[in-house]
This record gives C-alpha cells, structure tokens and sequence, in this order.
C-alpha cells in the first residue's frame, strides 16, 4: 500500500495535500482577481509548501505554460516534487511518447508520479492511448495511470469494463458528494483517490453583495456556510478541506492557490481539526445536486 493510501479518512496532514498549479500557467478561478502567479511567487509557495510537507504537485499541459513555470522554479529552488500532468485531450495514440517527453522536458524530470487522461471523453474518443501510457509506465516514465473525471458514472464504467488505471482525480465539496456512490469500489479497487474543487474554484468565499447572478440559487447556502464559520471562528477553508478530508475513500485533495498567503492559510487547517469535528452533523445538509452550480464548465457568468 502506497503511503497516500494509507491517508484515508486519517484527518488532516500536509502530506494529504496536492499543490494544483493552474494559476500558475492562467489566470484562473471565479474569485481570482490576481491573475497568473509570478515565478518569484510561485517560488516561494514552493518552497513553504516543500518545508510544510507537501510532496505532491498537480499540473497539466493545457494549464497554459504551468509546466513550464514549474520547472522553471523547481531548478531556481533546487526543490524536489513528485508530480502528476495530464494528457492535452486531443492528443492520439501515436503522439502520447512525445507528449509525455515534452511535460518531462518543460517539468525539468525524468518521470511523472501520475499521468492522467485530461477528462473520460479524450479517453472514448482515443481509448489507444491508455495502451501506450501504460507502455511508458512500464518502462518507468510514468508511476500511475489514471483519469480526470466529472461524473460517478465515469468512474463505475471503468471499474466495469476493468480498465486498468492506478489514480483518479474527481471533483468534491461540501455541495458535492456525486462521488459518494463509487469511493468504496474506487477503494476496494485499490485507487487513489484525489479529489479537486474543494473551494469550487473560489465560489464559497464570494460575499453575497458581490455573487453572480447566476448563483442566485445558492446564494442563500453560501452566505450561511460563510456565517457558520464565523460564528465559529474558523477559516472557512479550514472548514472545507477538513470536511473533505474527514470522507472516507478519500486519499488526498488537490489545492491550487495564487499566493503564498493563501498557502499558509489553507495549510494551518489542523489547528481546527477538533473544533471542526463538531460541525461535521451541520456541514452535511450543505448538498447541492444541481450540476449546472456543482460543475464550473457548465457556468454561465458572462
């Protein structure tokens, strides 16, 4: 068993967390109003989230130059990562060598800890791929092979079909909890298991006054989770990473942050843990089933 599979539902630990690096190649989220990170930046979240005890990084060629920025500050620290990239979802079987060389190359690394199909779709529409990935786990480039998913029944078609694959990455919140259906198959399969939109791309932290009108629906919700925490006095990301975290099946959380300030905040969430646990009966009638908030590809804001 893999030291990330020995994590699940064990709380809160800064080996659990996933640095998601998409701000660091776009300008990226809903409550981002930053932009990109700069190299000096992206450096410096490295280097505390390296002394914190974060050991993984989460990437993708379509992130927009995030690989290339990556490699770039990990040869300026001297830092050492494990990293998992994702296929750019057009690619076909005969490109995937050179494009798994490229990450390596712009990543400055001789092998990825996981290499992920970007979504279910690219792998229907080019399920070849998956034999070379495999190919090039064998020869070593390449530790797990898995798949970027957004709905459950991605995941029960792959356990069915027996498709071999190692890692899984999926969206999960406290609105979230599609993936609730498959977490014990996806364990008793063995798969790791990380999960993204933790924050739902900054939405949680948006004030009422400020909110698109599109999210009307959960206006409501939102400002109450915002006024628990309060009460409370804990940090609303506190708040919902712990409630991810405390999910068992859940291996580890991918978070993306666009300054070092936001790093050190999400990473003190275990001085709450206790506190949190209290919460955990409240924090469970949050439930949103309505795809059109729960997916941000489905947004309509502009």
């Amino acid at each position: 068993m893999s030291a990330a599979k020995s994590n699940i539902a064990s709380g809160f630990a800064t080996n659990r967390v996933v640095l998601g690096t998409v701000q660091f190649g776009l300008d990226y989220g809903i409550s981002n109003t930053a932009g990109k990170v700069p190299l000096e930046e992206v450096c410096r979240i490295l280097a505390y989230a390296h002394a914190k005890g974060v050991t993984m990084l989460d990437t993708a060629a379509a992130y927009g130059d995030s690989e290339t920025v990556l490699g770039k500050s990990l040869q300026e620290t001297g830092l050492s990562f494990q990293i998992i990239s994702k296929l750019p979802p057009t690619v076909t079987a005969r490109d995937v060598r050179r494009t798994v060389e490229a990450s390596l190359e712009k990543l400055g690394a001789d092998k990825l800890y996981g290499y992920l199909f970007h979504s279910f779709n690219s792998y229907k529409e080019h399920p070849a791929v998956l034999e070379q990935l495999c190919l090039l786990q064998e020869e070593g480039l390449i530790a797990q092979v898995g798949f970027s998913l957004y709905h459950p029944a991605e995941a029960l078609e792959l356990l069915d079909k027996n498709i071999t694959f190692g890692l899984t990455q999926f969206p999960y919140n406290i609105f979230d909890r599609r993936f609730d259906l498959v977490l014990d198959k996806l364990q008793a399969a063995g798969i790791e298991t990380h999960v993204r939109s933790v924050f739902l791309q900054g939405l949680f932290f948006i004030e009422a006054a400020q909110l698109p009108p599109y999210f009307s629906k959960v206006a409501g919700k939102i400002a109450a989770l915002q006024q628990l925490a309060q009460k409370a006095n804990i940090p609303l990301e506190a708040l919902l990473m712990h409630f991810v975290l405390q999910v068992p099946g859940i291996n580890n959380l991918v978070i993306g942050v666009n300054s070092l300030k936001a790093l050190k905040a999400n990473l003190a969430t275990s001085e709450y843990q206790a506190a949190i646990q209290y919460l955990l009966p409240e924090l469970k009638r949050y439930e949103v089933t309505d795809e059109d908030i729960l997916l941000p590809y489905k947004w309509k804001t502009s």
